[in-house]
């Protein structure tokens, strides 16, 4: 893998080509980048390193259907350690499973600098059974302790969704296990499929090894086809929600919030909820974040317009737990023109204020809005609370078609990370990185 690729001179013909194109005021200033760097990466994930920095979850190619390792990113940009997946021991517990029935799909960084990271193994020769994976790795990568498993089902399958707007952004299978820390422990929803049926298990591991107490419980989903889209906790309460698919008749979904408190010996379930917005479900939101952000989860996604499914506008919602989802979900309609479709993958804190980082496409962009996009303009825009109304767009980069899926207050600026397509080539797929002040 290549280092990343920066030139000062290129950053100030960029700013200057960005202040002359501006489509709707040209004597607008040029946007405050202190850095934009961009690096030979596919990143899929990105999470802030308590140590400084950014960990991204990356695969080796654009057409890879699975991650392949974890990149370590300074509080400067600069890269470091790289753990790949083939140096994961492929046996856990008794079961040594092949290296290509191996699925890592998330992790979280601890506060000691250390990694758990969390995946699906397949064991081909016995029933096709599939199980949980947990491992435990150090900043260098070398493993600490064992890596423990847990069984969830025979029969799996991976299904990789390839059409349509329930494709997965990152050409990446329905199957997954999702992890978010809970005061001392590890909280892991993993999903399973059959030919026939899909389900999440939510487990609970102590985090220091597989010997300490965990609990666990099992959700149904209603298809197949019904994606698990995020997880987060909430580490004042012990509470957890997540984000599944609701199939409709037809092609359908709307979005359900799963919330269970964690009590001694058990899960207390707590509550269930369709996302709705003025008493009506939500039809077909693609959410793209969830996060624990201050007091609150914050959900992050679009939705497409129920009367044209190619203008998509950004959906969030704030809420305490699931019980209370509904309480004030908002499409933002006017964010640009009508026609426009707008795509938000993340939102963040900065001096206390709540940002919205949006992807506006041409209004000639059809779906998937996502794939091979070189023209959209990448913007950060003001969100009041507690009401969510959008306040001041700051245009940070028009018409490059960058996607950013991170947003991290540091140092007293802003850092985006995402993904674009480098020299305006559709064919590549890069990791950026911009700094604003």
């Amino acid at each position: 893998m290549k280092g990343a690729r920066y030139s000062t001179f290129a950053l100030v013909c960029c700013t200057l080509f960005f202040g002359a194109c501006r489509k709707n005021d040209p004597q607008e200033e040029a946007p405050p980048i202190s850095s934009y760097r961009t690096y030979e990466l596919v990143c899929a994930a990105v999470k802030a390193d308590p140590w400084g920095g950014q960990i991204l979850l990356c695969k080796s190619s654009p057409v890879d259907r699975r991650t392949s390792f974890l990149q370590l990113m300074n509080a400067e940009g600069d890269l470091g350690n790289t753990y790949r997946s083939e140096r994961t021991p492929r046996t856990a517990e008794n079961i040594t499973f092949q290296q290509n029935e191996l699925l890592y799909t998330d992790f979280a960084p601890q506060s000691d600098g250390s990694i758990l990271v969390v995946g699906i193994g397949r064991q081909v020769e016995l029933e096709d059974r599939l199980h949980v994976i947990v491992h435990h790795i150090a900043r260098d990568g070398s493993s600490i302790g064992a890596p423990y498993r847990r069984y969830l089902i025979s029969g799996g399958v991976v299904q990789v969704n390839i059409d349509g707007a329930t494709r997965d952004l990152d050409g990446l299978p329905r199957i997954r296990a999702l992890c978010e820390p809970m005061n001392g422990s590890l909280v892991v929803a993993a999903r399973w499929e059959t030919s026939s049926a899909a389900g999440v298990r939510l487990f609970r591991f102590g985090t220091n090894g597989n010997t300490d107490v965990n609990t666990q419980t099992d959700i149904a989903l209603n298809s197949a086809d019904d994606r698990l889209h995020a997880l987060s906790c909430d580490p004042g309460n012990d509470h957890a929600v997540l984000l599944v698919d609701q199939s409709q008749p037809g092609t359908s979904h709307t979005l359900g919030a799963i919330g269970f408190s964690a009590a001694t010996g058990g899960w207390i379930a707590a509550g269930s909820n369709t996302l709705q917005a003025d008493n009506q479900p939500i039809m077909n939101a693609e959410p793209q974040q969830l996060q624990w952000l201050g007091d609150a989860f914050l959900l992050v996604g679009h939705r497409p317009d129920p009367s044209d499914a190619n203008t998509i506008k950004p959906l969030v919602a704030r809420f305490a737990n699931a019980n209370e989802v509904n309480n004030g979900p908002r499409v933002l309609t006017g964010l640009s023109s009508a026609d426009r479709p707008v795509a938000s993958y993340c939102a963040g804190l900065h001096n206390g204020s709540l940002e919205l980082v949006t992807q506006v496409h041409e209004s000639s962009a059809l779906q998937p809005f996502f794939e091979g996009d070189i023209t959209s303009d990448l913007e950060v825009v003001g969100l009041g609370s507690p009401g969510l109304e959008p306040g001041t767009t700051t245009t940070v980069i028009p018409g490059q078609g960058l996607r950013a899926i991170g947003i991290f207050s540091e140092g007293g600026e802003r850092v985006l990370i995402g993904s674009q397509h480098p020299y305006l080539n559709a064919s590549f797929v890069h990791t950026f990185r911009v700094v604003l002040q």
